[in-house]
């Protein structure tokens, strides 16, 4: 509750009441003014005695430790423009209404209240560029109109907070982090003209879309997995995503569009949603680190553009990629030296009849020692002949926890010719590149036809004897 109390004393003409939890002794609050020598004080009821306290930073420690509810009046002569409003891990309870405080801007953090259900605010016209209050208990709607927000701005962790309203703000956003919180339906910032920064609401399950306006700010993280957004979700207004963009988990998501970014894509995951046909990424012409957009049971193709940037993972599989994939345009696709090394899957698209390879010098390696997780995981598709030429100059490393690297082509029903023309090749390959193709684990074999000596005029035995010879050392299943 918040009262605004005038009496004969001109340095106690406001008073600010809040209150606190008695369950911590702590109390110490920061208030600071955008100019002059303004000062407050405090008046505590700490259990059993009422104590006052002048300054705008102290340390209280004399709060009776019980679950009693404590009283605090911040008192002053006049509480315009405040520049630092600060009381975070105070333990505050109930409501926070601060609407008795004009032109309250800058900074406001009371995060880490566990007990802190809601804020009032009132109208003001200074730039609100922190404003902080995640890892509460706020409730319902937080209502956020009155004030001209940007900046860094945070109210995660709150397991009760189910939407947010703002009014319009040009003010660069280089945070807007409302994850783990429980937003409900459409959630509305087409009134945030520079939003940007990192963008995260993520763990929000009852949130179906988000509205977005133009923005030219750059985008370092754009985070929305683990909710519930539905259909096609639209971020063709921002020109400068970038970063890590994630969409993880949100079994309903059936496109999303882009428009073109030259920025940085460090990270793009869209697992386990429900991407439908064509997914256009072509957009990005420095995509590179992860790509993962596993278990979308109706894609059927990706789109790229060239991109120079190395990839650490590469990961499509059980979805329904159809005919051909084209990986030609990523020249430097593959980990690199520093130990960044790559692992592809593509298994089970029971629809995926080629891949094309680009020719690169990348390094591949398992993620851990598994097929499902080996170097290429290239399983349970419609494989025929894959020509893997192109990757001859790579280095498949061995790793102390990976093992050998690991090429599944298994159960793709390959023909004889097929699978003899394959083994050719590796063989092409471990004879130009010896140290970058030994010691590899193949599996061939499944529903593929056995190799044998004469099948499409390959002698796919001979190749067999050859790479499990010395010194190349491959296992080979078929």
């Amino acid at each position: 509750m918040n009262r605004q109390q005038f009496n004969s004393r001109n340095d106690i003409g406001k008073i600010l009441t809040f209150q606190k939890s008695g369950s911590t002794n702590s109390f110490d609050p920061t208030i600071t003014f955008v100019s002059g020598s303004r000062r407050v004080s405090w008046r505590l009821n700490n259990g059993s005695e009422i104590k006052q306290i002048a300054g705008n930073n102290i340390v209280y420690t004399g709060f009776t430790s019980d679950t009693n509810i404590r009283t605090i009046e911040m008192r002053g002569n006049n509480f315009k423009n405040i520049n630092t409003f600060n009381l975070n891990n105070d333990n505050l309870y109930g409501n926070l209404d601060v609407s008795g405080l004009p032109d309250l801007g800058y900074t406001f953090q009371v995060y880490s209240n566990d007990n802190l259900t809601g804020i009032t605010h009132s109208t003001s016209t200074t730039n609100m560029t922190i404003y902080q209050a995640y890892s509460c208990d706020l409730t319902g709607n937080l209502d956020l109109t009155p004030l001209n927000l940007g900046g860094d701005f945070r109210v995660y962790d709150n397991p009760k907070l189910t939407g947010i309203t703002h009014s319009s703000s040009s003010i660069i956003f280089g945070a807007y982090q409302a994850n783990n919180c429980n937003l409900r339906g459409n959630l509305n910032l087409s009134m945030l003209s520079k939003l940007g920064g990192n963008f995260a609401l993520q763990s929000n399950p009852n949130l179906t879309g988000i509205t977005h306006t133009y923005s030219p700010t750059i985008f370092t993280n754009y985070n929305v997995s683990s909710c519930n957004i539905t259909g096609l979700h639209n971020l063709t207004m921002f020109p400068n995503l970038g970063g890590s963009l994630q969409f993880n988990n949100n079994s309903n998501l059936t496109g999303i569009t882009h428009t073109a970014s030259t920025e940085n894509i460090t990270f793009y995951l869209a697992q386990n949603s429900n991407l439908t046909g064509n997914h256009n990424l072509s957009w990005f012409p420095n995509l590179g680190g992860v790509v993962a957009i596993t278990n979308n049971s109706n894609l059927t193709s990706i789109t790229h553009t060239a991109s120079t940037k190395n990839f650490i993972q590469y990961n499509l599989h059980q979805c329904d990629l159809t005919g051909t994939h084209d990986l030609s345009m990523f020249s430097n696709f593959g980990g690199d030296s520093t130990g960044s090394t790559c692992y592809v899957t593509l298994y089970i698209n029971p629809n995926l009849t080629d891949i094309t390879f680009p020719t690169t010098n990348g390094y591949f390696k398992n993620f851990v020692n598994t097929e499902s997780q080996g170097a290429l995981g290239l399983y349970s598709c419609n494989l025929n002949y894959v020509n893997f030429k192109p990757l001859s100059g790579v280095t498949f490393l061995t790793g102390t926890t990976q093992g050998n690297p690991r090429i599944s082509l298994r159960d793709n029903g390959m023909s004889a010719t097929d699978v003899n023309h394959i083994l050719v090749d590796f063989s092409g390959n471990t004879t130009t590149n010896p140290t970058g193709w030994s010691n590899i684990n193949l599996n061939i074999g499944g529903s593929n036809a056995n190799p044998d000596s004469s099948s499409g005029g390959y002698d796919g035995l001979a190749a067999i004897s050859f790479l499990t010879g010395s010194p190349y050392n491959w296992t080979i299943t078929y």
